[in-house]
């Protein structure tokens, strides 16, 4: 039976193949989908041991505007229809308020990469659901990619493009967002 709302998150810096995989996948089996961009707010990020990296100026470069145009623009380039999806702040760090962004009554997918020893943060976010009695299910994949290594390719000038859709390369181009590596870290 296919589900009438999902939600599935997550910081997208930038939006890359994986990325893309994982929003494709429940939006098959649901009628709308919710994309939530978490760390919506450079203001609402929060340290995390479950991963010490999320809250970091040098791992979030890009706004949630830039993200949210990334997501949509590759999604509309595929043809999918604005009427199957939105895309909406998600403050992970702030539990009480995700239900502020996003239906109740969704089932929300978190992704759990089978080629990552350290998992912790995915795990936490599941519990972090539970906590507001939603609905989830656990997406297995295999990691593609990681912003990370985008963005750390973008500040040593190596190669990148083969790592995100075309819609998003462009866009970091024709945006002049391209990380270099004499930027703050």
């Amino acid at each position: 039976m296919k589900e009438k709302f999902g939600v599935i998150f997550g910081r997208f810096q930038p939006f890359h193949n994986g990325h893309l995989e994982h929003v494709l996948t429940p939006l098959h089996e649901c009628d709308f989908l919710y994309i939530g961009i978490t760390n919506p707010d450079n203001k609402l990020m929060q340290y995390d041991e479950s991963d010490s990296n999320r809250s970091l100026k040098s791992s979030n470069p890009y706004s949630y505007f830039h993200r949210h145009e990334m997501i949509k623009n590759t999604l509309l380039d595929l043809n999918i229809s604005l009427s199957r999806f939105d895309i909406i702040p998600f403050p992970i760090n702030y539990p009480g308020l995700i239900l502020n962004y996003s239906p109740k009554e969704a089932i929300y997918y978190i992704t759990v990469l089978t080629t990552d020893r350290n998992n912790n943060w995915n795990y936490k976010k599941k519990e972090i659901l539970a906590s507001l009695n939603l609905k989830t299910k656990i997406i297995k994949n295999k990691r593609l990619t990681s912003s990370s290594e985008i963005r750390k390719r973008m500040r040593e000038a190596k190669n990148w493009a083969d790592l995100v859709p075309n819609t998003v390369y462009n866009y970091i181009l024709k945006n002049n967002l391209i990380l270099r590596d004499d930027e703050n870290e």
